[in-house]
């Protein structure tokens, strides 16, 4: 507890709450990818506003263990693109 007392909840991914809860750390695959506010979404560019759609498209749809590292994130992505672009 602080001082107001209010007891302070660990952080989702602390070592903390995997005693606590009945879960591993394998049970945790990837975040959920949060849109932004709409303050945010409503000022982009339609170019940006697409882009942004782009990306959560294959972020949804790539695996957590493609998400891991820059190197495999940019992996995938050529991928994506050579799948998906004409030769």
């Amino acid at each position: 507890m602080n001082g107001s007392g209010v007891k302070k909840l660990p952080c989702l991914l602390s070592p903390q709450v995997f005693q606590v809860l009945p879960l591993s750390r394998s049970d945790c695959k990837k975040p959920t990818l949060v849109s932004p506010p709409r303050p945010l979404s409503s000022s982009l560019t339609p170019e940006d506003s697409q882009r942004l759609e782009a990306a959560e498209i294959l972020y949804r749809n790539t695996k957590a263990e493609q998400l891991r590292s820059f190197e495999s994130l940019e992996k995938t992505v050529d991928a994506w693109l050579r799948r998906r672009s004409p030769p």
